[in-house]
């Protein structure tokens, strides 16, 4: 099967993968310092779903999004940063990953601390958790978290 290998090299360097069930996903990278995230891995169908494999066995978070996930697939190249409308949903999306990191080391040293709700690494993210970053379960198509739209 011939999935376009340049689109999906830097997955296993993603942050995170912003995907719809099966039609896209988007590899994410964000490190501290950066201007804004940037695209490392888009595809559709078949090469959305090897990225999410590739996400999956280096425990790379999958959020499931599908408003998001078009968004991305259709306003960003790789190698792009992602467009200022979806500043706002990948903001509340790398907090996340921040959040559950430190959580994570709260809790090997202490195994009774309350463990993170939402994102478990490699498995997409909780309707619950999702909620609480206020990205909804919607899945109008110009509906975008953040309160941004998608034009068409």
């Amino acid at each position: 099967m011939n999935i376009g290998p340049i689109k999906v090299q830097a997955v296993p360097d993603a942050s995170a993968v912003v995907s719809n069930p099966t039609h896209y996903a988007i590899g994410i990278r964000y490190e501290e310092g950066m201007d804004a995230p940037k695209i490392v891995a888009k595809g559709r169908d078949e090469l959305a779903i090897y990225i999410k494999e590739v996400a999956k066995e280096h425990a790379i978070p999958i959020f499931e999004d599908p408003p998001l996930a078009r968004g991305l697939y259709n306003s960003c190249e790789l190698g792009d940063a992602i467009h200022p409308d979806f500043y706002v949903a990948i903001a509340k999306i790398i907090a996340l990953i921040m959040k559950q990191k430190g959580s994570k080391a709260m809790y090997k040293a202490d195994e009774n601390a309350p463990k993170p709700r939402g994102v478990r690494m490699g498995k997409s993210m909780s309707d619950e958790a999702r909620t609480d970053l206020g990205l909804g379960n919607d899945d109008a198509d110009n509906a975008a978290p953040g309160g941004a739209t998608i034009q068409s």
